[in-house]
């Protein structure tokens, strides 16, 4: 972290805590109150901003596309990833030719 930041991290934290002012900060650090002062004011401003949240119709509406475009663009599972899920399930061995055959494809 560059000494700017950490100076202005600090001066951020001590103005809100009410410990300082920002004139008093400046002065504290005057080889860098040319670049800190714009800084300063600008981070202070931004703190004031009111937190934004999105309502419940976006996020429907966001939760609706997403399980549209899920169903738009299955997943593609490997030969290795069918081969695995269909041994999970407890279905039948394959035979020698098939395993071979995934090995070979597997090897590409």
């Amino acid at each position: 972290m560059k000494r700017i930041e950490r100076v202005l991290a600090t001066c951020v934290d001590d103005i809100e805590a009410g410990k300082t002012t920002i004139e008093e900060c400046l002065e504290r650090y005057r080889e860098l109150s040319a670049e800190l002062e714009p800084l300063l004011r600008l981070a202070l401003e931004i703190e004031k901003l009111p937190s934004v949240s999105p309502s419940k119709v976006f996020k429907a509406r966001a939760r609706a596309n997403v399980v549209v475009y899920a169903y738009d663009h299955p997943a593609r599972r490997s030969r290795w990833q069918s081969w695995w899920s269909s041994r999970a399930a407890g279905q039948a061995p394959p035979t020698q030719r098939s395993r071979a055959c995934r090995e070979i494809c597997f090897i590409r």
